[in-house]
Parts: structure tokens; C-alpha cells; sequence
């Protein structure tokens, strides 16, 4: 993507998040979402970008959040909740993926 079309992106989807914000309670109360030992794994549908993600505080909640996945499905989302919960008991210190969603192609 160039910077343009990131610029833009940008745009839309703090425009999409501004116009939902009345509806971000909505969209937290179907959320998969397990705190343990000093990590946060969350899993719910993002108002800005319309899709089931899961994103990680991998130092609690004083940290900044990673989207490490997004789905297509509520199905999906569960699924990789799941997965990611796994993981992160098996190794809370890995190297998390950060997808960085607003550089992403649409």
C-alpha cells in the first residue's frame, strides 16, 4: 500500500469507529476474553474494522494491545481465541505477531 492509500484507510476507519461509538458496548458483549498471569488474550468483533480479532496484552493491561489475528466468523474467532490461549500458557515471553490492521489490504 502506499502512504496515500494508508492515509485514507486511516480516515475511514476512525470515521467508521467515531460513528459506532454509541455501539462499542454492543460489540464487547460477545467477546471471548481470558486474563492469566500477567496477559490479556481478547477476542471480539472491532468496530473500526468490521472484523473478529484477536489481540493480545502481553504484559497485562498497562501494555498496548497486538492484534495477532482476525477472522472471518464468529466461528473462526473462537477457534483462534482458543488456539492463542494455548499459547500463551505454553510461553507467555514469545514473540508476539503485531498485524498492524490499518497498513493491511482491505
Amino acid at each position: 500500500m502506499t502512504d496515500e492509500q494508508i492515509t485514507v484507510k486511516n480516515l475511514v476507519g476512525a470515521f467508521k469507529f467515531l460513528t459506532r461509538l454509541e455501539k462499542v458496548e454492543q460489540f464487547r458483549e460477545d467477546v471471548f476474553r481470558l486474563e492469566e498471569k500477567g496477559w490479556v488474550v481478547d477476542t471480539c468483533e472491532s468496530p473500526d474494522t468490521e472484523k473478529w480479532e484477536t489481540g493480545i496484552f502481553p504484559n497485562g493491561l498497562e501494555e498496548h494491545c497486538l492484534i495477532v489475528e482476525q477472522y472471518a466468523s464468529r466461528e473462526e474467532a473462537e477457534k483462534g481465541h482458543e488456539r492463542w490461549v494455548s499459547l500463551m500458557r505454553e510461553n507467555p515471553k514469545r514473540e508476539l505477531p503485531d498485524l498492524n490492521v490499518w497498513k493491511m489490504e482491505a
